[in-house]
């Protein structure tokens, strides 16, 4: 049995998922932001200071230099990646995108 995510099934956001890595290794891990400086992008935060604003300016200016930055932020926004920096968008930002979406 398949469990819902959102509005979505695990194999839904699976497939997805997969296809995203599946660009990440046509361009090659080295090319990737992300994959170079993990915790820049998933910084540890500490629940009553929020996320450091630094590391969200620093992630977001390394995601302007990446070949899949829209797959990124389309795959985050679609299934409501709500921690890290993804695409570019911080948490908050993705959220306000998909209000407009959803309006």
């Amino acid at each position: 049995m398949t469990g819902k995510i959102g509005f979505f099934t695990n194999h839904e956001k699976q497939r997805a998922w997969l296809q995203l890595a599946k660009k990440v290794g046509d361009v090659g891990l080295d090319h990737i932001p992300c994959a170079q400086a993990p915790d820049l992008f998933f910084p540890e935060v500490d629940p009553k200071l929020g996320h450091p604003l630094s590391y969200m300016r620093t992630a977001k200016k390394a995601c302007k230099t990446c070949p899949i930055l829209l797959d990124c932020a389309a795959y985050a926004i679609e299934f409501n990646e709500d921690e890290g920096i993804w695409g570019g968008m911080s948490p908050g930002e993705r959220k306000q995108m998909r209000r407009r979406r959803n309006a």
